[in-house]
């Protein structure tokens, strides 16, 4: 089992007790259309109207292809996101509200590439206060997550990089940004948005 750090920070804990597993639950839940916002040129269009962060300064990491991430609900804060071979995305949140009683409001945006195109877009587990916005260029989770997992799944083209953007409680957050890479689980990015390539198709 692998652990991320843990220490409080506005009555809100790192999640913990990470492993790696190979399981995905999904079901249904709510859609939005909506209209794009480009970033003029970078190459990633941005989406929902959130600061972009220059080109030059977001970062490309790795994400292992086919590893996913397990974490209790209630106890932990986490944007989680996996890949999976063929082009399948998997984004969910997660939220310490057992221990803080309060639920955390994410926004977690998924930019595709120029000319790029997601399709099998899938919620999981959404409740009526959670919703999917879909750009021309990508996506954007809203949850207000509690004791439970709410998420999305969707395919983009197999081996692309996507741009993955984190907002908490309104604000920009790279520290609560979980993926798998090199083997590790990697608990916050080194900018945000950050671009992930998978390692395999």
């Amino acid at each position: 089992m692998r652990e991320s750090p843990s220490f409080t920070f506005n009555r809100r804990r790192w999640m913990s007790a990470l492993t790696l597993t190979a399981s995905v639950a999904l079901a249904s839940g709510c859609v939005i259309e909506s209209s794009t916002c480009d970033d003029g040129g970078s190459g990633m269009a941005g989406a929902a109207g959130g600061t972009s962060t220059p080109a030059a300064q977001v970062v490309l990491a790795t994400i292992d292809t086919n590893e996913t991430m397990e974490t209790t609900p209630g106890e932990g804060i986490g944007a989680f996101i996996e890949y999976g071979e063929g082009g399948r995305w998997h984004v969910y949140t997660a939220c310490d509200t057992d221990l803080s009683d309060l639920p955390c409001y994410f926004n977690v945006i998924a930019i595709l590439p120029e000319g790029a195109s997601y399709s099998s877009l899938t919620p999981e587990s959404l409740e009526s206060d959670d919703d999917i916005i879909e750009y021309n260029d990508g996506l954007e989770l809203v949850t207000e997550t509690r004791s439970d997992i709410d998420g999305m799944t969707f395919d983009a083209p197999e081996g692309g990089v996507v741009r993955f953007e984190v907002y908490l409680d309104g604000e920009p957050d790279a520290r609560f940004i979980y993926w798998v890479g090199g083997g590790a689980i990697h608990g916050g990015a080194p900018s945000n948005p950050i671009d992930l390539k998978p390692t395999d198709p």
